[in-house]
């Protein structure tokens, strides 16, 4: 009977060490998996803000306007850590990401969508005008009238006079072929266009279309006026604004002025190495009633005149940008490029 009793103790004596052993595992599972989690949202949160400081500075510095940004910032927010990773890595994924998102837009005109698409993501051929189908390019952004519903869409294939462009929000109901369609299309630093066209084939969210006139400007957004007027540019750093103690600057005298950027000289040739040092500027135009107009831009060589510089406007609001062009169209104005 006591050999029992003591055979019952030593079989449940053990028990309160092994229940308390795997009550101890589990809560150090439990404690790694909150830690993990915690550290992990942390870094979601870094990872996240590291992605909009990236994009926002990326936009800006390709003349993405203030009242646009909110739309990158609203973009950045719908894309998880993993998005953002592959977009730093990636201007091909960055394109295709922007490009669903603003497809998407419902209150947004798609001639905007298209306008920052362009500005983002600027191809070899921006600087030229275009005058028929065979001057657009693949992947380039469109807006696309289709029975009176503006469409974003983008160039996947051209040929001699016929393309074909995806359309992710199309109602095939409306593309019907022999329809009519009027093509918008934006070269950043030229302006914008239009083609005339008819839907020859529906496709899965496309469509194939055919030319049936030339393109034409449908604004006088690449208007030059021979305005020469002494400036001083000061160096404009976007990341670290606060940085410079001491305001790195050269005087320069303009030569051609649009709305969007002005042909400049250097007074001084050795002033070429701060300008080659920086891409970024900023200056002070003066118009004939008085006004001052701050601009900050880009600043690069002359692709016509080395000699010569161009200050392509950054982040210009639309009602500056008015301004500077009724300062344009008094100064007898011409067609043609600066670029």
């Amino acid at each position: 009977m006591i050999k029992i009793i003591l055979q019952q103790d030593f079989l449940i004596i053990p028990e309160t060490p092994v229940a308390f052993i795997i009550i101890l595992f589990l809560l150090i599972i439990a404690a790694f998996i909150y830690f993990f989690v915690k550290k992990r949202s942390l870094y979601s949160k870094s990872d996240v803000k590291k992605g909009y400081d990236f994009i926002y500075n990326y936009a800006v510095k390709h003349g993405i306007s203030s009242g646009h940004l909110q739309l990158i910032k609203q973009f950045v927010s719908s894309l998880n850590s993993g998005d953002i990773e592959q977009i730093i890595l990636s201007k091909r994924t960055f394109h295709s990401k922007i490009f669903d998102f603003l497809a998407h837009q419902k209150k947004v005109s798609p001639e905007i969508c298209v306008e920052i698409i362009e500005k983002l993501f600027p191809e070899s051929g921006i600087h030229r005008e275009v005058k028929s189908i065979r001057d657009l390019y693949e992947g380039e952004a469109c807006s696309v009238d289709v029975s009176g519903t503006h469409y974003l869409a983008k160039i996947v294939k051209q040929s001699e006079n016929n393309a074909v462009l995806t359309i992710p929000e199309l109602d095939s109901a409306k593309a019907k072929p022999g329809n009519k369609i009027n093509i918008y299309l934006f070269r950043p630093q030229i302006g914008s266009f239009q083609l005339t066209g008819k839907i020859i084939k529906t496709l899965i969210d496309a469509i194939l279309i055919q030319a049936e006139s030339s393109a034409v400007s449908t604004n006088d957004e690449h208007l030059a006026a021979d305005i020469i007027m002494p400036l001083t540019l000061e160096v404009w750093d976007i990341e670290n604004i606060e940085k410079h103690d001491q305001k790195i600057s050269v005087n320069i005298v303009s030569r051609k002025i649009t709305d969007r950027a002005f042909l400049f000289l250097l007074k001084d040739e050795n002033d070429k190495n701060k300008i080659n040092q920086h891409s970024f500027w900023q200056t002070n135009i003066k118009l004939k009633n008085g006004e001052i107009i701050k601009l900050t831009g880009k600043v690069r060589p002359s692709k016509m005149n080395l000699n010569f510089y161009i200050f392509m406007f950054l982040d210009i609001s639309e009602a500056n940008r008015e301004k500077i062009f009724n300062f344009i169209k008094a100064s007898s104005p011409k067609r043609g490029s600066i670029y």
